[in-house]
């Protein structure tokens, strides 16, 4: 019977209830949700029996659970409409019946799978936050390690138009999931199990994407240089919304907090803070980024260290280029600072005669190319020494062209504020221009000549600062909004077709609408 037509399908499953459940499983009636899509590049709210489990997981989460555990989810008969709507169920269910569908999501990589439709990623943070308050935190670790499973190579190339895409992980919008946030929440007793995912995830960062051959210092190619970050100083960034880098930086912050939770409690037990430190941080890529990251983590037990730094402290002696690759940043600055104290008194002093030494040849060998370039940076190491110096020191440092300044405090490569820094997206027109456009002209535009791909191809390195792409047509959107709300409330259907309109200008459309109420609450 309700095979005649589509509508009295729809109107079954409409009047069905939850009492009806099981018997509808039991014969039959729901297999079309363990079918393959007939194409799995797209996908709709079409199909009445996955609705009905939606609409009755509420009140009878336990036999959904039973029979989404029952599903099979993979490559092979992909279904992406059962998938985000089996993510819809569980982000609305009790922790108890949550953990059971946790492993099933890891195992069977519905991250991954769904690669090319996860753009933000809500029901995972409510599944995170349902986990955390129940203080079930082993699900936690098993779902946060699905959420940040890295693509492959051929898989950022495939999502790029052939070019090797810079995000390395399967959401577009990975803070929307707030993994990070609730990765800061995990107790005592998993915090290690939580840093062996972390630097697991890390290492997989920095490889990912990596150049053939090897930096002339480094044994790898960087990923990601993080070079506006400072380790000793990188807290979780909570802006409204994170670029691929900062969520690069967050998953540093995480493993920094999580290294001062560790090591940084173990300082009285020089065993277990090298145990530690062998295990987690040790077997990192032998790159810029984690090699600051390293001496970060040394530095919080210097004494336990010494050896290490020792021979960190003096590899700015075995290489040419020493800038980029060693000391810049804060961080063999800071460290030194740390670490110069506890090493002997005969290393302090050869340390301080090499770096003299040093500095000066390097001067003498490039000085046609800047008078003191050098200098300036040997200035920097014994400014941040000064108090460990003896007279005799000083006093041949001042001689030699060195300046010491105790008060020097080390920065960042790059500050993210100053122009090499500052990123800031840009329109096709101006915002003025935008404003005369009809509503119904503007959604035309955002479907053929102001698409991503088509706004990527008009792209130059002169405006490398400035781009043109669609986070600069998507501010312009949400300006324009603000101006004139009821003419784009008119036109909203515009802005909702899912298979013709890039879903960055859905999300830029939707962000407006918050950023207008939000502001105007009284309304």
């Amino acid at each position: 019977l309700i095979s005649v037509n589509q509508d009295v399908h729809q109107y079954f499953f409409t009047k069905a209830d939850g009492r009806w459940l099981s018997w509808l499983w039991e014969n039959g009636f729901l297999d079309v949700i363990k079918q393959k899509a007939e194409d799995p590049t797209r996908y709709g709210y079409r199909t009445p029996e996955i609705n009905y489990l939606v609409k009755v997981a509420e009140k009878t989460p336990r036999r959904v659970v039973d029979i989404m555990l029952d599903v099979p989810i993979s490559a092979e008969i992909f279904n992406p409409e059962v998938v985000d709507r089996f993510l819809r169920i569980c982000s609305s269910l009790p922790a108890p019946e949550l953990k059971r569908v946790v492993k099933k999501i890891h195992d069977e990589k519905w991250v991954s799978l769904m690669g090319a439709f996860n753009d933000w990623g809500f029901e995972y943070e409510k599944m995170l936050k349902t986990l955390t308050e129940a203080g079930d935190f082993d699900s936690v670790l098993v779902l946060a390690e699905a959420i940040l499973s890295i693509r492959t190579k051929k898989e950022a190339e495939q999502t790029s138009r052939g070019f090797l895409s810079d995000n390395s992980f399967y959401f577009k919008e990975l803070s929307y999931t707030k993994v990070f946030e609730y990765l800061l929440k995990i107790d005592e007793k998993n915090i290690e199990r939580a840093l062996t995912l972390m630097t697991n995830v890390m290492n997989q960062v920095v490889l990912f994407g990596e150049k053939e051959g090897k930096d002339e210092v480094s044994g790898v190619y960087d990923s990601y240089f993080l070079l506006d970050v400072d380790f000793f100083e990188l807290e979780l960034t909570e802006k409204d919304r994170l670029s691929h880098r900062d969520d690069i930086k967050n998953l540093a912050a995480v493993i920094k907090y999580y290294a001062k939770q560790t090591i940084g409690q173990k300082c009285d037990d020089a065993g277990s803070a090298t145990k530690l430190y062998d295990e987690y941080f040790k077997p990192l890529p032998d790159s810029r980024s984690m090699w600051r990251l390293r001496l970060f983590v040394m530095s919080l037990c210097p004494e336990v260290f010494n050896e290490e730094l020792k021979k960190s402290f003096f590899r700015l002696f075995e290489v040419e280029r020493y800038y980029n690759e060693l000391i810049s940043g804060t961080e063999y600055l800071k460290a030194l600072r740390a670490g110069f104290p506890v090493l002997s008194e005969p290393d302090k002093r050869e340390y301080v005669k090499r770096v003299m030494a040093y500095f000066i040849k390097k001067d003498k060998e490039k000085e046609n190319e800047k008078e003191n370039w050098h200098l300036g940076y040997g200035s920097r190491i014994l400014s941040v020494i000064a108090s460990q110096l003896s007279e005799e020191e000083k006093q041949a440092a001042k001689k030699a062209g060195f300046t010491l300044d105790p008060s020097y405090e080390p920065e960042p490569s790059m500050k993210m504020d100053g122009f090499a820094g500052s990123i800031r997206p840009r329109g096709p027109i101006t915002q003025e221009e935008f404003g005369k456009l009809l509503v119904t002209d503007i959604a035309k535009r955002l479907r053929n000549e102001w698409t991503p791909e088509e706004l990527r191809k008009e792209n130059t390195n002169e405006y490398s600062h400035n781009p043109l792409n669609a986070e600069g047509v998507g501010e312009m959107l949400r300006a324009d909004i603000a101006k004139r709300l009821q003419d784009y409330v008119n036109n909203a259907k515009l802005f909702f077709e899912r298979d013709v309109l890039d879903q960055h200008y859905t999300y830029s459309f939707l962000r407006a609408f918050k950023r207008f109420f939000g502001a105007n609450k009284s309304m």
